[in-house]
């Protein structure tokens, strides 16, 4: 069996959220109030009785909050304690995280056969699609039977730390992305290479796709039909 350090996992998102066991508090804290829509470091720091420079510097790695302060924390964003510390002392063993958090390779079953797109900016700074998959991987759990799942290797860190450079993002093409999905959006309209964009799906209507990416944070929207919304329900990385 791999190391925990190089074994391929798959992280499920919750809310929004793609569990990674080895961020630090700082990226947990900013990533999990990220995940919930509208929710400033202001209405953290109203809510915990703080200035929002606490939570600032928090989210900065300045300092950390106190252990008072963690619970509601906790409270506030819909995560564990436990998650939330995610450092050596705090966190909780492999076979302990048990509620779809993050499930370990060994437990993943299907055969290698999801295929993986590659991505690449073109001359216009747009991240385009390669013609046809570079690789396949193992088809995790959630995307059996699902047809046209695919995957694809996330090349900026527009998305970091919740989807980084050279980690492989899981895509089900067949679920209705709803607010707090992360998701592809593919320009579909495009013949050829397809421009994409990953983000976290804000809001929707019948004309548009209201998004953000988080680093930096960006707001932006998106015609429909011409983007096309795929939701990411996980990732492999520690390739």
């Amino acid at each position: 069996m791999l190391e925990l350090k190089s074994q391929v996992l798959l992280c499920l998102q919750d809310k929004g959220i793609l569990y990674d066991i080895d961020m630090s508090f700082k990226d947990r804290l900013r990533q999990a109030r990220m995940a919930i829509p509208k929710l400033t470091q202001a209405d953290v720091a109203q809510a915990l009785g703080v200035k929002p420079q606490a939570v600032s510097g928090w989210e900065r790695g300045k300092n950390k909050p106190g252990r008072d302060k963690i619970l509601a924390l906790s409270s506030i964003l819909n995560v564990s304690v436990e998650w939330l510390l995610g450092d050596l002392i705090n966190r909780p063993k492999m076979e302990q995280i048990t509620n779809d958090n993050v499930i370990p390779s060994e437990r993943l079953f299907g055969v290698t056969d999801l295929p993986v797109w590659g991505t690449r900016q073109n001359i216009d700074g747009l991240m385009i699609l390669t013609p046809g998959p570079v690789t396949a991987v193992t088809r995790p759990s959630p995307l059996l039977n699902v047809k046209d799942a695919y995957g694809l290797i996330v090349a900026d860190d527009s998305m970091s730390p919740a989807l980084k450079p050279g980690w492989t993002a899981l895509i089900n093409p067949i679920l209705p992305p709803v607010a707090g999905n992360m998701c592809v959006f593919r320009d579909e309209s495009m013949k050829g290479a397809v421009p994409f964009r990953i983000a976290m799906l804000r809001r929707q209507s019948r004309e548009m796709w209201y998004a953000r990416e988080i680093n930096p944070e960006l707001d932006f929207y998106l015609k429909r039909p011409e983007w096309v919304g795929h939701v990411i329900i996980g990732s492999y990385y520690g390739w």
